[in-house]
């Protein structure tokens, strides 16, 4: 009992020990710091898309406001980049430039780097001259903005998140605009076992201006030219040169038929209308279908073995019931044999204990000669 108590102790100083440890104390003071550092960093701007329209002679000016929504002073650095810096290798090199005109843009340098008090609210110039040989349509570039963490709360054994907020800037250069749009593909298999199936559509801006096309993917039942699910297109960003895709899930109550997906686009400013071709696909539970098919054919073929097989196998069954059951009638037969000779022995039984024998005298008795 004693060792016990001793071996209990030991294990509490060493827990105690743990607890209180300073390597413990500075991890835990390190996440409350990293939690301090990512809620000092919660930044918002608005707009968050401008587009303007470039003038022709002079430059172009707009504004963006950054919000500080914490009570924490945060410095900010402001950046110029590409459009779609990650996605060059998608981009031809001759709309390379369209993507990159972030040279465009002038920042003032006291709206390059700036400390935000908290809560406050700062108004952002853009400066935007375009080049003279600058050619027609969009052109695009992004502004960023990132909060920057003071190094005295910045440490080897310390983490820290910060999360920076982006604008996109849609230029369009006056001249001669081409808004212009066409559908890649609709990509639906032409056989399917149910629904629902899925499927994906492209489309491909083939003009010189970012275009916002909005529209419908139909879904009718060949047959009866019933309308079976109208599936509404995303109103997503379409850059110039690029293809846009669209995941889609077709879904319908029907176990088989023929059916047809038509796309019906609208875009540009006179809202044209681009419709597609019909996709035909069926729905058939095929391979429930192959199976029933090979076992007709199977049957079909093996008619005759199938019959011949089945009446033997009947009459061997019909033989074995008989054969059976006059098994079970011959010892019915012989049970009931037994108890009517039971049934007679008794019966002579009964019927001798009423029998009187008769008396002999002792002359008798005494005359019968001895052996």
């Amino acid at each position: 009992m004693k060792e016990l108590r001793i071996l209990l102790l030991g294990i509490l100083v060493v827990m105690i020990s743990i607890y209180t440890h300073p390597s413990i104390k500075a991890r835990s003071a390190s996440q409350q710091q990293v939690g301090v550092i990512a809620s000092q960093t919660a930044l918002a701007v608005q707009p968050t898309i401008v587009e303007v329209v470039l003038s022709k002679d002079g430059v172009t000016k707009r504004e963006i406001e950054i919000y500080n929504l914490t009570n924490q002073a945060i410095p900010i650095k402001a950046m110029k980049q590409s459009f779609t810096s990650q996605n060059k290798e998608d981009i031809s090199k001759e709309n390379l430039e369209q993507y990159d005109s972030s040279s465009w843009i002038t920042l003032l340098d006291s709206d390059t780097d700036f400390i935000l008090q908290p809560q406050e609210v700062k108004k952002v110039t853009l400066v935007i001259q375009q080049p003279k040989n600058a050619s027609p349509g969009g052109h695009y570039a992004t502004i960023y903005f990132q909060p920057l963490i003071p190094s005295e709360l910045i440490s080897k054994d310390s983490a820290y998140v910060y999360v920076r907020v982006a604008v996109l800037i849609l230029m369009q250069n006056p001249g001669e605009i081409i808004e212009n749009m066409e559908i890649g593909t609709l990509n639906l298999n032409g056989f399917y076992e149910n629904f629902p199936i899925e499927g994906r559509l492209s489309l491909k801006n083939t003009g010189n201006i970012h275009l916002l096309p909005i529209g419908q993917i139909i879904i009718k039942n060949d047959l009866t030219n019933e309308v079976v699910q109208i599936i509404d297109i995303k109103n997503e960003l379409s850059l110039p040169g690029l293809d846009k895709h669209y995941q889609f899930k077709i879904d319908s109550p029907y176990l088989f038929g023929k059916f047809t997906a038509e796309t019906v686009i609208n875009y540009g400013i006179e809202k044209k209308v681009l419709t597609s071709d019909k996709v035909t696909f069926y729905i058939a539970p095929y391979k429930q279908i192959i199976v029933f098919l090979v076992l007709m054919i199977f049957i079909a073929v093996f008619r005759e073995r199938i019959s011949r097989a089945v009446r033997i196998l009947f009459e061997r069954r019909t033989k074995d019931s008989s054969h059976r059951l006059g098994n079970t009638v011959n010892k019915i037969k012989i049970k009931s044999k037994k108890v009517q000779s039971v049934k007679s022995v008794v019966i002579k039984v009964q019927s001798t204990k009423g029998v009187i024998l008769p008396k002999t005298s002792k002359d008798e008795r005494i005359r019968k000669p001895r052996k």
